[in-house]
C-alpha cells in the first residue's frame, strides 16, 4: 500500500467516530493527565510579509520558517520545565502546538511566558502560551476549553513583564529589521537538516539571526546537514544556478508562456479543522488526523510539487518546482506565490489530489 493510500483510509477511519480505528503512533492514554498546553502564535502574517517588495524572495520562506522554530522551541522549553514524561506532544503546526501535561497547577506557565515576552518584548511576533485542567475524559470538550481561554490570553500580550520592559525605547528590533533573513534563506535552500541545542547559546540569552542559525529563549536552531528536511517541503524553493528565484524571475516564465508578466497567491487551508477536533472525544482519533493532514501538506505536498508538472498547451510540459514558490506549506494549509497560470494549474492540481485523499 503507498504512503497515500495508508494516511488517506487512516484519516477516513479517524474522522468516522463509529468506525474501526487504529493509531498510527503509540496511543495516548488520556487519564494519565491531569492538564493541557496550548502554544499560540500571533503576528504571523505581518512578520512574514512586512518586507520590501525588491528582493522579498530572499528572505520570505526564513521568515516563514521561524515561525515554525518558534513553536519548535516552545515544545523544548515546555518539555524541559515539565520532564520529558509529563508532557506528551498531540500536535505541533501551522503556529500552532498543543500537549498533554502531568503535575498540572494553575499558573504553572508563568515563568515560561515569562521568558518568551522578554525575548518578543520589542518583536512584531509573539507566543501565548495557555493552560487549562483537564477535567474530562472527552478529548473534543478539553480542548474546546483551551481554544476559549487561548482567545483571552491572547489579549494581554506582555502580560508578565513590567511598564518599563514593554515602553522602553528600544531601536531596531534584532530580529524583524535584521539583514540575515536573505543569507539565511539561501543557506537553508543548500541544507537538508537542523538541531536544537541549548548548550550552544546558554551564556548568550540574546536574540539573534544569522546565516546558519536562529537563537531564541537561550536556544538555538542550527542548520545541519542531517537530513531532517529529506523529502519535505520545508526547505525547498524554485532555484536556477543555485540561487533562489527572484518573483521578478518567477513572472518572466509566465511571460514566456502567456505574454502576461503576473504572479498569482494561492492561499489554502482546511475549512472547520477547529470544529472537527471539538466533536472528537479520543485523542487518538484527533492525533492521527493531524498527522495524516501534517502528512499531506509537507512530505506528499513535496512531491506534489517536485514531481509534477503542466502542459500549457502550446510549449509543452513545465515543472511546478520550477514556477511556484512555497512561502509556507505544513500542518493544515499553504501559501504560495508564482507564475499566474503555473498557480492557477497547482491549485486545481492540488485541490483534486486533496478531494481523493480525503475520500470526499
Amino acid at each position: 500500500m503507498s504512503d497515500f493510500a495508508r494516511y488517506s483510509k487512516q484519516l477516513k477511519s479517524a474522522l468516522t467516530q463509529t468506525g474501526l480505528f487504529t493509531p498510527v503512533e503509540t496511543p495516548i492514554v488520556i487519564q494519565q493527565y491531569d492538564g493541557f498546553i496550548k502554544g499560540d502564535v500571533s503576528g504571523i502574517q505581518d512578520f512574514i510579509f512586512s518586507v520590501r517588495s525588491k528582493g522579498a524572495s530572499k528572505s520570505l520562506k526564513s521568515r516563514s520558517h521561524f515561525v515554525g522554530v518558534l513553536t519548535d522551541i516552545c515544545v523544548e522549553i515546555v518539555e524541559k520545565q515539565l520532564g520529558k514524561n509529563n508532557f506528551k506532544l498531540v500536535y505541533n503546526g501551522g503556529g500552532n502546538f498543543y500537549g498533554f501535561i502531568k503535575g498540572y497547577k494553575e499558573g504553572w506557565e508563568k515563568s515560561l511566558q515569562k521568558t518568551i515576552d522578554t525575548a518578543l518584548a520589542c518583536e512584531n511576533i509573539y507566543v501565548s502560551l495557555t493552560s487549562v485542567a483537564r477535567d474530562t475524559d472527552d478529548f473534543g470538550k478539553v480542548w474546546a476549553n483551551a481554544e476559549e481561554k487561548s482567545g483571552k490570553d491572547k489579549q494581554n500580550k506582555l502580560k508578565t513583564l513590567d511598564f518599563e520592559q514593554v515602553f522602553k525605547p528600544f531601536g531596531k528590533t534584532p530580529l524583524f529589521n535584521s539583514p540575515k533573513w536573505s543569507d539565511f534563506t539561501q543557506r537553508l535552500t543548500h541544507t537538508n537538516g537542523y538541531a536544537i541545542d541549548a548548550q550552544k547559546a546558554q551564556n548568550d540569552p540574546k536574540t539573534k539571526i544569522e546565516s546558519d542559525f536562529f537563537q531564541i529563549f537561550q536556544y538555538q536552531y542550527r542548520l545541519e546537514n542531517n537530513k531532517k528536511f529529506e523529502n519535505k517541503i520545508t526547505n525547498k524553493l524554485p532555484v536556477w544556478k543555485n540561487d533562489v528565484k527572484t518573483f521578478e524571475e518567477l513572472a518572466a516564465e509566465a511571460y514566456s508562456r502567456t505574454g502576461s508578466q503576473k504572479l498569482a497567491v494561492l492561499k489554502m487551508d482546511v475549512d472547520n479543522l477547529g470544529k472537527v477536533f471539538q466533536g472528537i472525544t479520543d485523542v487518538n482519533r484527533a492525533k492521527s488526523i493531524s498527522s495524516c493532514l501534517s502528512w499531506f501538506f509537507n512530505e506528499y505536498f513535496y512531491e506534489m510539487w517536485s514531481k509534477n508538472s503542466f502542459d500549457d498547451g502550446a510549449t509543452g510540459k513545465h515543472r511546478f518546482n520550477d514556477n511556484i514558490y512555497p512561502v509556507f506549506a505544513g500542518g493544515d494549509d499553504c501559501f504560495l506565490i508564482g507564475a499566474w497560470d503555473s498557480v492557477f494549474e497547482f491549485s486545481s492540481f492540488l485541490h483534486q489530489k486533496f478531494k481523493e485523499f480525503t475520500q470526499n
